[in-house]
């Protein structure tokens, strides 16, 4: 059972309506009071039991105006709560189950009553519940028990089907008689097995023997350690008293090693101050060198900006003149193609009218053969034509050659404009003119390359100096920050060699010894004593025990050294214990060997008797197997049956106890009371009318419920609460609303219950806990981890 989501109006403090859905299988709210956590509870009461139950179950609500739902997952089901149902009548579960999985601080003591008239409500409810069926329908829990059986209502004899269902396993015990065929081998095998346990006993009557012979000299041995202990307890008492009078007590090897490791420290701090006062020494001249590179540098970089804006000047001059220039030369070259183009224009109209030029002297000479001839009319149209044709040829000849004239003129101005001195045809002065400007081009263009690298190298320069300066700085604020903690290093070198210092001053008192020579030669003496003691005391714990026991032991051996009064050497004994156990040894391990021969034996007979019964089956295995497959169910079927005869006489001779029984849960609450609280183990009730009254247990020790303080009988109220609902839900996963039901308990039983509550958690149960204690969320914190969910009350708020 788990709730999926909530939704409700605002109510009480709440200021707004509430929608929350699980995300985590614990959820802990952490608010201040009054902020509405209460609310929250009141909310999930009031949607899953109507009103009327609701208040009649629960202390009176503060506010009745619910509207909303809560939405329930309970085997695989989805449920919507409206408030309109009882959550338990809805799941068929006890009456009063509502105050099982939601606990509200206040509400704890609703458990049970000591109050006669309310006659324990929630156990006796739950009681009602567990009981009903063999209460209230004796006769179907019989009748479904002899169904199941296979028995008919009125005959104690399987059915057909039942009979059926067993006919395999009957038919497999009627096939014994076929196997008797194997007997003789396992007679063979049992003789075999008989003479094995005569050779056995033999054996065993020798290792009987020598373990007596190893008891008598255990008895001689300890007569020897007697006397031999009471040497070395004398050798070790002369020892600690020359050990005390020599007052070697206060040197130790410690003492060497803390003084030698404090010289060591001195020395080594001492050569650190140097080589600290030194670094600081050569970092003040880092410091000074650099100071004066970086005004180097930026006397340099000065002079690197000046130079760089000239060439940045010298740059942007020769670009505007190149771009004057390129204008220049491109009106140039436009003007001479047009003066080029008129002239040859001029030409070719010049050279198209030179007919007109021959035409003219032709037709005059015409004119006058007709004159000759005497053809005067014909002969004046004729020298007319040739008159006007001479006329318009010379006129439009002197035009054209007044246009190339000009033009040539105003290329050799062009010419001379542009720098060159030279004569020939148009064509020529053109391409003169395009060389010309293309060399000047070139030139201006070389110029501006040689400016522009040049102001790259004047800009290249300044960004090294920039750089440098950089490097400069940084080098100053690394040198700077080593210097100081250069400083803070001397300081704390310093105070270490004061305390080492002191050190020493004190090993010199404690030890009374003025140089470390003195003090070492102390120790080797002291050493040498305390290996003669170790030994001593070595052998003497070897031959007595602890050292506590030595004097209880020496008077323990003493009877056996009367017993004894000249015992053999330890050596003998032990040489005479290892023969003895040599020869218990080898017995034992031809015990075993026998043992183990005789223990085949048996399995060699069992298997055999097994296969007397294998007829029928592939292997052995199969067989056995099989068999006991059959034995198991036709156990079952006896039982069943068995029990379907018996079952009303035993429910009727069990129903004075019938409550006791069922009342299970106790042993499961007492599990988990004796989790959170580490010293009560049991649980206990009895009955007064209708009225419950518990007693819990503490090593046989029983205390009534009214002698428990209100952490410990909250405790005790949690622990029932959850070992009902388990058995309420039949093992499936529940929910719990916990409304500060541990604020009364101490932080090491709360530790504890909460520790309860988060394994509930990870085994699938849903836990909402509502606090103000803040202890308990740190514990939550602490244990839960991935598992728990923090919310405020405004977590629950969802959009208006």
């Amino acid at each position: 059972m788990r709730i999926l989501e909530l939704k409700c109006c605002p109510v009480g403090p709440l200021s707004r309506p509430v929608f929350f859905q699980s995300k985590k299988n614990c959820v802990v709210v952490y608010d201040e009071n009054e902020a509405g956590k209460t609310s929250l509870v009141d909310i999930i009461v009031n949607m899953l039991f109507r009103k009327g139950s609701a208040q009649s179950r629960f202390q009176a609500r503060r506010f009745d105006d619910f509207q909303g739902y809560v939405k329930l997952e309970h085997q695989g089901r989805i449920r919507t709560c409206e408030g309109s149902i009882d959550l338990d009548k809805l799941l068929g579960l006890p009456a009063e189950f509502s105050r099982l999985p939601i606990v509200r601080g206040s509400d704890l003591n609703f458990l049970w009553s000591s109050n006669k008239e309310k006659k324990g409500p929630l156990i006796e409810a739950c009681i009602q519940h567990f009981t009903a069926d063999c209460e209230n329908n004796l006769a179907a829990v019989v009748a479904g028990v002899r169904s199941e059986a296979g028995l008919p209502a009125k005959k104690n004899c399987w059915t057909r089907a039942k009979t059926e269902e067993l006919k395999n396993c009957l038919e497999l015990y009627r096939k014994k008689e076929l196997l008797l065929s194997g007997l003789a081998n396992r007679e063979k095998t049992k003789r075999e097995l008989q003479s094995v346990n005569e050779r056995l006993q033999a054996v065993k009557k020798q290792l009987a023997a020598a373990v007596d012979e190893q008891k008598r000299v255990a008895e001689e041995q300890q007569a020897a350690i007697c006397s031999a202990a009471e040497v070395w307890e004398r050798k070790l008492s002369a020892l600690r008293t020359e050990y005390r009078e020599g007052g070697y007590e206060r040197c130790s090897r410690e003492d060497i090693q803390l003084w030698a490791e404090s010289a060591a420290k001195e020395q080594a701090l001492k050569e650190r101050e140097n080589w600290l006062k030194a670094q600081i020494s050569d970092t003040n001249l880092k410091i000074l060198e650099f100071q004066q590179q970086q005004e180097k540098v930026s006397r340099c970089f000065k002079e690197a900006e000046e130079s760089c804006a000239a060439a940045r000047g010298t740059l942007s001059k020769l670009r505007q003149e190149k771009e004057a220039k390129v204008k220049e030369h491109s009106d140039l070259r436009a003007e001479a193609h047009n003066l080029l183009l008129r002239i040859n224009s001029a030409e070719e109209q010049k050279n198209r009218i030179r007919w007109a030029t021959a035409a003219g002297p032709l037709f005059t000479v015409g004119a006058v053969v007709l004159f000759l001839a005497g053809q005067l009319v014909p002969g004046l149209f004729l020298l007319a034509a040739g008159l006007v044709i001479t006329g318009w040829s010379r006129t439009v000849s002197g035009m054209c050659s007044k246009t190339i004239k000009e033009g040539e003129e105003k290329l050799l101005e062009l010419a001379r404009r542009a720098g060159i001195q030279a004569t020939g045809t148009a064509d020529e002065l053109v391409k003169l003119l395009e060389r010309q400007l293309e060399q000047q081009d070139d030139l201006m263009r070389e110029a501006l390359e040689k400016a522009e690298l040049e102001w790259r190298e004047q800009e290249g320069k300044l960004n090294g100096f920039v750089q440098e300066r950089l490097l400069c700085e940084r080098e100053l604020d690394r040198l700077a920050a080593s210097l100081r903690d250069f400083h803070s290093s001397l300081a704390e070198c310093e105070r270490e060699l004061d305390g080492i210092q002191s050190s020493l001053e004190q090993l010199r008192q404690k030890t009374g010894k003025a140089d470390f020579a003195t003090l070492e030669k102390a120790v080797k003496e002291r050493e040498v004593l305390d290996r003669d003691m170790e030994m001593a005391a070595t052998r003497l714990k070897t031959l007595l025990g602890s050292e506590e026991q030595w004097r209880e032991r020496l008077l323990a051996l003493k009877p056996y050294l009367q017993q004894h009064p000249y015992p053999r050497s330890l050596e003998e004994l032990e040489a005479e214990k290892a023969r003895l156990e040599a020869l218990v040894q080898k017995l034992r391990e031809e015990e075993d060997e026998l043992q183990q021969q005789a223990d085949k034996l048996r399995q060699q007979e069992l298997d055999e008797s097994q296969s007397l019964y294998a007829a029928g089956c592939g292997d052995i295995a199969s067989l056995a197997l099989r068999l006991r497959e059959a034995e198991e169910q036709l156990k079952k079927a006896i039982r069943e049956s068995l029990a379907a005869v018996w079952i009303e006489k035993a429910v009727e001779a069990a129903k004075g106890d019938l409550e006791a029984a069922l009342l299970e849960p106790l042993s499961r609450a007492a599990e988990i009371f004796y989790a959170i609280t580490g010293r009560y183990d049991s649980i206990d009730y009895t009955r007064e009318g209708k009225d419950v009254f518990f007693t819990v247990s503490c090593r046989g020790t029983a205390y009534n419920e009214d002698l428990l303080s209100d952490g410990t009988r909250a405790q005790l109220l949690m622990a029932l609460r959850l070992a009902l609902l388990e058995k309420a839900l039949g093992g499936e996963p529940g929910f719990l609303v916990l409304d500060d039901p541990l604020l009364n308990s101490s932080i090491s039983r709360k530790r504890k219950a909460i520790e309860v509550l988060l394994d509930y958690a990870r085994r699938g149960w849903q836990l909402f806990y509502l606090t103000v204690d803040h202890p308990a969320v740190e514990i939550f914190r602490e244990l839960g981890r991935e598992l728990v969910e923090f919310n405020k009350v405004s977590d629950f708020y969802g959009d208006a």
